[in-house]
């Protein structure tokens, strides 16, 4: 062991040459995490079912876990509400990026069912797993990361994430600069 690894924890380039080593992965603890922080959820699919859905993730049985089939069948109208304080945005802004109009919302809260299509439940999947990497970019921290998500971005022309993430493409680029940016690559 160096010096090196001995200060930051991990060998540099010339000593991972030749062997296989697991570089360590900064996951925080609860001391750890800023104020103000959600607990630590580095799997979008759980933070999907966790906060969104409402569900306990680590009590979810993974091998029977179907969430081509949740989203399909449709997600409760209340995970609209839930994203919606995630987010700390006004009700008719997050209608407006999951594509529902006041009147088709208000519609299916007077219904039976409260339930969103699959379509819309594909919505509310894309920006729960957009607001988990943003956070995971951040090492946890919810609130920088919804700064990030909420700020006009260069690389949408002035476009903030959630507004260019309306679209597949869009979310798409979102997921792609966020990757960008967690390796460092200029974006």
């Amino acid at each position: 062991m160096s010096a090196r690894d001995d200060m930051h924890g991990t060998p540099n380039q010339g000593e991972l040459r030749g062997r296989s080593v697991n570089p360590k992965v900064f996951r925080p603890s609860n001391e750890e995490v800023a104020p103000g922080t959600v607990r630590w959820i580095s799997n979008p699919e759980h933070f999907f079912i966790d906060v969104v859905m409402g569900i306990d993730a680590e009590a979810v049985d993974k091998r029977h876990l179907n969430l081509y089939k949740i989203i399909s069948e449709g997600v409760p109208l209340e995970s609209v509400h839930r994203i919606k304080k995630v987010l700390k945005l006004p009700k008719d802004k997050v209608l407006k990026y999951l594509d529902i109009s006041q009147a088709t919302f208000n519609r299916r809260m007077k219904g039976e069912a409260k339930r969103l299509t699959g379509r819309e439940s594909g919505q509310v999947y894309r920006y729960s797993r957009l607001i988990s990497l943003a956070t995971n970019m951040f090492h946890g921290d919810q609130e920088e990361a919804l700064r990030w998500l909420k700020s006009p971005a260069y690389a949408f022309k002035g476009e903030t994430p959630l507004e260019h993430a309306r679209t597949e493409y869009g979310n798409n680029e979102v997921e792609t600069l966020i990757g960008r940016m967690e390796h460092g690559i200029p974006s």
